[in-house]
């Protein structure tokens, strides 16, 4: 009792700044909202000031509170998305303190650990992102306190499960843990009920093509009705359409539009034949996927201006554009008189038609026609005065882009003018070296006044900086903006953020510091994602290049066998990336004339492409072809001459 009523005394106050909220919203609630207001609107100032109100008050509502673990998260939110994840997280972790005295099995206690989970891993922390996922899952599979309800615990699982088991099995792929994520199958089917549907998606990850069929055939012959059955049907034509298997995809199309139309008007299946029309193309069954559109052209449905500019499309790919041209032109002379977007559509299908037939200037008028269709703004403002200044440095008037650059960034409310500022920058370095220092400066300065309320625009502008200097070879100002903007991001996201990768990747370009910065690189992944994940697969890579062009071809070589390895961990065996890693390692080993180690690899590259989804057979035959010959020329060079 007296929790609720210090928390109905703090609010209080700050409900007498709000401005008459709407009946029955909550005081939170009305704080957030003014925040997001204040926040699209670039009142910053107002924004940081509602948003750290917010933060107060969610600490005065009591944690048994239905509605806590949910505001909880808002708050979170909305620090996050002025890119403040550390206060983020911290949000979190306090609230997930407070509730410690709920039993393990609480829905709050699952809501809160996820949402930490979230946070770390779009903060590239991996290894901290799986630790919060598990003992998420730990809750959820935990048994509720003896006696205690359970209802809404099963209810709060049924909705969160599914997510849940699927983003720790992709985690576990992503660091390089097989045995970890193959296990995770066996959690789904002890623990979660109508898990069908789960365990087809983590096959089909898997590339276990087999075993979700199977399933998805399963759920068609028990579905209780037409509607619900299409479902499975469709789901099994993609999967049959990204194993090359067509005709089981055509099939499978055509159960599902069956379906649909026994429970429906036949429009409710059009996006479904346009979908059998674009498999019969991609199978190169021109003829079918034509009878498919002509049929729907036929109907004259609601959707007839999206099939028109779908079946023109299919024709200029077809090599039709004649055909295409005159369908769009006559449909749009019967529609004269029709609403601007449609006006709108027609040209920039027109547009599009006459890219694909090579007419590059006629997609340019219809594109710009398109663009005159649409109501043109009346106010001028920074967008605008950035769009004449990309249209001036464009036609090479320097000094008239530079001013109006500066012009639009005095005004500025937003990232969308910041990067376009960075961008004239960029363009403008190469010719006026002082005016691009001139604007990355200005941004710099005009993103760090916002600060407060969001960091993005700061820590793009800082990004866009280093990026130019380094372009230009000026190492010592490079590394100056580019400690700055390492600073920021510790500042806003934490010393684990996995963003500081960002900082050492333009580092690792042609810059003296390269093979330092990509050491670096290697061991922050490490510490983020083990020694077997997919970023330190990446960053291991990276140090080999920056190895081999620092004259240490030999010295890369094991680092090129461990990228082979973790690939393998990592990726599925009809994957792609595995046979490109090898590829990489087979040619690194040729250059240092190790050619049985290549041309093992290259030829295990060869092997895998039979077994792509979709098949690539013979893919890489060409690179075994010259690690071959690069064998051959060497023996022949070592011969003793006649």
């Amino acid at each position: 009792m007296l929790r609720s009523l210090t928390y109905l005394l703090f609010a209080s106050p700050l409900l007498a700044q709000l401005v008459q909220p709407a009946p029955q919203q909550a005081p939170i609630d009305a704080l957030i909202g003014s925040y997001q207001s204040a926040f699209r609107n670039g009142r910053y100032d107002e924004a940081a000031a509602k948003r750290d109100q917010a933060r107060a008050l969610l600490g005065q509502i009591p944690v048994d509170d239905p509605q806590f673990a949910n505001w909880a998260q808002r708050v979170s939110q909305i620090y996050d998305s002025g890119g403040f994840a550390l206060q983020a997280r911290n949000i979190l972790e306090q609230a997930l303190v407070r509730a410690a005295g709920l039993p393990d099995s609480s829905p709050v206690h699952i809501a809160l650990l996820d949402a930490i989970a979230r946070s770390w891993e779009q903060d590239r922390n991996l290894l901290k992102a799986v630790n919060y996922l598990e003992q998420a899952l730990a809750a959820v599979e935990a048994p509720p306190p003896s006696g205690a309800p359970t209802p809404s615990r099963v209810a709060v699982a049924a909705a969160n499960y599914a997510d849940l088991y699927q983003r720790l099995f992709n985690l576990y792929r992503r660091l390089g843990r097989p045995q970890d994520a193959a296990a995770v199958l066996a959690r789904v089917t002890a623990h979660v009920q109508n898990s069908d549907r789960l365990l087809a998606s983590i096959y089909q990850q898997q590339g276990q093509i087999d075993e979700a069929e199977a399933i998805l055939k399963r759920q068609a012959a028990q579905a209780s009705d037409p509607q619900q059955a299409a479902a499975p049907f469709q789901w099994l034509a993609n999967l049959y359409q990204s194993a090359q298997r067509y005709g089981d995809a055509a099939g499978a199309w055509q159960q599902a539009i069956g379906k649909v139309e026994v429970s429906g008007s036949p429009g409710a299946s059009v996006w479904m034949r346009q979908s059998l029309a674009n498999m019969f193309q991609q199978a190169g069954q021109i003829q079918a996927a034509d009878g498919v559109y002509r049929q729907l052209m036929a109907e004259q449905t609601s959707q007839q201006l999206g099939i028109v500019t779908s079946y023109a499309n299919f024709l200029a790919q077809t090599d039709r554009v004649d055909q295409a041209e005159k369908l769009l032109n006559d449909y749009q002379a019967s529609h004269s008189g029709g609403e601007p977007w449609v006006q709108n559509n027609l040209m920039m299908a027109l547009s599009n038609v006459e890219r694909i037939a090579g007419k590059s200037d006629l997609a340019d008028e219809y594109q710009r026609r398109a663009v005159l269709s649409q109501p043109q703004p009346t106010e001028t403002g920074p967008a605008e005065a950035m769009q004449r200044a990309i249209e001036a440095v464009n036609a090479g008037k320097v000094d008239e882009a530079f001013n109006l650059t500066l012009q639009a960034l005095d005004s500025a409310h937003g990232v969308s003018e910041i990067e376009s500022a960075c961008w004239v920058a960029l363009t403008l370095a190469s010719r006026q070296q002082v005016k691009a220092d001139e604007i990355h400066r200005r941004a710099i300065t005009v993103a760090d006044r916002w600060s407060a309320a969001t960091v993005e625009p700061l820590l793009r502008a800082q990004q866009e900086y280093t990026r130019s200097l380094q372009n230009q070879q000026r190492w010592s100002e490079a590394d100056q903006a580019a400690e700055s903007y390492s600073a920021t991001l510790t500042a806003a996201r934490g010393a684990g953020t996995g963003w500081q990768g960002e900082v050492l990747r333009l580092r690792t370009g042609a810059n003296p510091d390269s093979l330092i910065a990509s050491q670096d690189l290697v061991a922050l992944e490490e510490s983020l994602s083990g020694s077997t994940s997919e970023p330190y697969l990446y960053a291991t890579e990276t140090l080999a290049s920056a190895m081999e062009s620092n004259d240490d071809a030999a010295g890369a070589l094991p680092l090129r066998r461990k990228a082979v390895t973790i690939a393998d961990l990592v990726y599925n065996a009809n994957d792609s990336l595995r046979a490109s890693v090898r590829i990489n390692a087979a040619m690194a080993y040729a250059q240092q004339g190790q050619f049985d180690e290549a041309e093992t690899l290259a030829k295990e590259a060869v092997a895998l492409s039979d077994h792509f989804q979709p098949s690539q057979p013979g893919m890489f035959t060409g690179q075994l072809i010259q690690v071959l010959q690069m064998k051959q020329a060497a023996q022949a060079s070592l011969a003793p001459k006649q």
